[in-house]
């Protein structure tokens, strides 16, 4: 595509450097995660996204069921409308 990016958006995040938001920066200062509590922190990341997908294909799954099934009765009917015409 000769150097034109389909999302712009999403390179300009991509580049951006993390920084700190000052929301915690005066009180917890000291306070750092051990290794079990950012273990912790992961997992429980990983495992509402896990369970946000699911249902996210569930539902893609659902709606493609009723749309086949949609489908499936309209043509019916208009084999039927054509049959009797």
């Amino acid at each position: 595509m000769s150097g034109i990016h389909p999302f712009p958006v999403r390179k300009r995040l991509r580049d951006r450097k993390p920084h700190r938001t000052g929301i915690c920066d005066d009180d917890c200062s000291g306070d750092t995660l051990t290794p079990q509590q950012e273990d912790r922190i992961r997992q429980l990341v990983r495992e509402e996204c896990y369970f946000r997908d699911r249902e996210a294909l569930i539902k893609l799954t659902a709606m493609t069921l009723l749309l086949k099934l949609a489908g499936t009765v309209m043509l019916g009917l208009l084999l039927l409308a054509f049959r009797f015409l």
